[in-house]
């Protein structure tokens, strides 16, 4: 389903426009009134607040579940007749699972491999069995930055351009292959740029003779491999950065997994990876490290690689709250050899035997990357 799929009075906006023009917001006080009144052991009583025992496990198993299957169904149900009584109904909350069911096998209709990638959950998780919540996780780093474009004729004449390093031994060259959906929504080309599907090109950022900070990109054929790329930078390394969505097209598989190492931040879903890749009889390499003082907070960086070809190395970088619990999740839910072999292996060696690669990777990502999600081009 698409947004304009959608009929007006299905839209989220337009119905909590309703929702506020009936006066729904007037009424929680009489909604809290009424759950306090119906189960008053469960209210806070004046003074003391200040000199509560900390839950031990069994009570805030009880408490939580109180405030999801108690207090969110009064106060889903309060919305929908508010809504009712604007014209717009709502899905009624004991029909919620079958609606989602029906969804579901609407999608299969269409997309059987999407199908299997949506999750009906009819019972609670423990908070770190959830992976929805560091799913939607959003960095901002920056507003877009605007793209210097280099023609494909010049940049083999304009390799300086790119060349980052302050000496021989640490001179190297980012080259990217990434889709151009991926590109637009990390950097802002000029208006009316025409791209292909596959973008190759030799990225750096610079900045402007009025002091503008750019990306430069140095535009190759799409059709240029790695090893191409190399030969046209002689002995100058290539860093070679793509992205999770972009390999979802086979044509960058195919182009990408003859050589070693191809860096890949990952855009997509992790958990879901990491469980089809477990599923499948994977050995899942994972490592993690603190990424400090970096402008936009304290972030965690966690690496993946795969005991199958291509070998490539998998990041992703997100907040500490949501990468601790994603890691622990993992650790949790793969720790253990499955019945098909595939596991998940905590690994500091992982990031030490290619720390000059990971943070040279980390400075191009985060020096010139728009947003971290998994939210692929959304």
């Amino acid at each position: 389903m698409r947004r304009t799929d959608l009929t007006e009075a299905a839209r989220p906006d337009r119905r909590l426009k309703a929702f506020e023009a009936a006066g729904g917001p007037d009424g929680w006080g009489a909604v809290l009134s009424e759950l306090a009144s119906a189960h008053p052991d469960r209210g806070v009583r004046r003074g003391d607040a200040d000199r509560r025992d900390v839950p031990d496990d069994e009570e805030l198993e009880s408490l939580r579940r109180f405030e999801e299957e108690v207090v969110l169904r009064r106060c889903y149900e309060y919305v929908s007749e508010v809504l009712v009584g604007a014209g717009m109904p709502s899905v009624a909350w004991e029909d919620q699972a079958r609606v989602a069911h029906a969804l579901k096998a609407a999608v299969a209709e269409v997309d059987g491999e999407l199908s299997e990638r949506l999750n009906v959950v009819t019972e609670r998780r423990p908070v770190l069995d959830d992976g929805l919540e560091y799913d939607r996780q959003k960095i901002v780093l920056r507003d877009r930055l605007p793209v210097e474009m280099v023609d494909s004729t010049h940049t083999p004449g304009l390799l300086d351009a790119f060349t980052v390093g302050d000496s021989d031994d640490h001179r190297h060259v980012c080259g990217v292959w990434l889709s151009r959906e991926v590109a637009r929504k990390q950097f802002s080309f000029p208006e009316g740029a025409e791209l292909p599907e596959l973008i190759v090109a030799l990225l750096a950022v610079a900045r402007t003779a009025d002091g503008r900070q750019v990306v430069r990109l140095g535009l190759l054929p799409s059709t240029t491999t790695p090893r191409k790329c190399q030969t046209l930078l002689g002995k100058t390394p290539l860093l070679v950065l793509t992205s999770h969505l972009t390999l979802t097209d086979p044509s960058a598989v195919d182009v990408l997994g003859r050589v070693e190492p191809v860096f890949v931040l990952m855009d997509l879903p992790v958990a879901w990876h990491v469980d089809d890749w477990c599923g499948q009889g994977t050995h899942v390499r994972m490592g993690l490290v603190p990424l400090e003082g970096l402008a936009s907070g304290d972030l965690l960086m966690a690496a993946f690689t795969l005991d199958r070809q291509p070998t490539f190395r998998f990041i992703c970088i997100g907040g500490k709250v949501g990468m601790s619990m994603l890691t622990e999740q993992l650790r949790r839910r793969h720790g253990v050899r499955g019945d098909r072999g595939g596991h998940v292996e905590v690994d500091g060696t992982l990031l030490r035997d290619d720390a000059t690669a990971f943070n040279l990777v980390l400075n191009h990502v985060v020096g010139a990357w728009h947003v971290l999600d998994q939210d692929a081009v959304s």
